[in-house]
């Protein structure tokens, strides 16, 4: 004795299954646009609740990356976040086009580059060899603007980023959200 099962219009089930999997890992592959979105948006909400009115950390640098060569392969999604790299290993800055990098040290001088500044110059101290950029002080002396490094170690903070969780959340209900408008 021979037991079929078919469904309603009369296919086998395992070929309707096939189908409808196929259908659905169709729909997956196609879901680059809501993973990057869903990225793209809980990247930038944590940057402006952790990170607010942040130069360096702004929510808009937060970028889909720009493809010369067409739309990303199917289920690829790549996205530029300036300054993460410290997120997720420990970073060594040096200087690219100067001989060193210059460390704020006054309040005048955060959030400014040594160049806004016309009135520094170098000073070097002899007992420590430390070098910095000063300017005179009204009433005579000096004022250490910005120290002088060769390079700069920072240890990894993984705090830049939104956690793990958070970002898989957030891909996760624009993924289910897509699939469910594209029955």
């Amino acid at each position: 004795m021979e037991i079929r099962i078919t469904d309603r219009d009369g296919r086998d089930p395992a070929e309707a299954a096939r189908e409808r999997l196929a259908g659905i890992l169709g729909r997956l592959r196609r879901c680059g646009r809501p993973i990057q979105d869903g990225l793209l948006w809980s990247v930038r909400n944590h940057f402006k609740s952790v990170y607010p009115g942040s130069a360096h950390y702004d929510p808009d640098k937060v970028q889909p990356l720009d493809r010369r060569d067409g739309d990303a392969p199917e289920g690829s999604v790549e996205i530029d976040v300036p300054g993460v790299t410290r997120a997720y290993r420990d970073l060594t800055i040096r200087p690219k086009f100067r001989r060193a990098l210059t460390i704020p040290m006054h309040r005048d001088a955060y959030g400014k580059k040594a160049s806004d500044f016309a009135d520094l110059f170098p000073v070097r101290k002899k007992a420590s060899g430390k070098s910095y950029l000063a300017r005179k002080a009204p009433g005579g002396g000096l004022v250490f603007m910005f120290a002088l490094v060769d390079k700069v170690f920072q240890r990894r903070d993984s705090r830049l980023m939104p956690a793990d969780e958070s970002l898989a959340a957030s891909v996760f209900g624009r993924i289910q959200a897509y699939l469910s408008a594209a029955r």
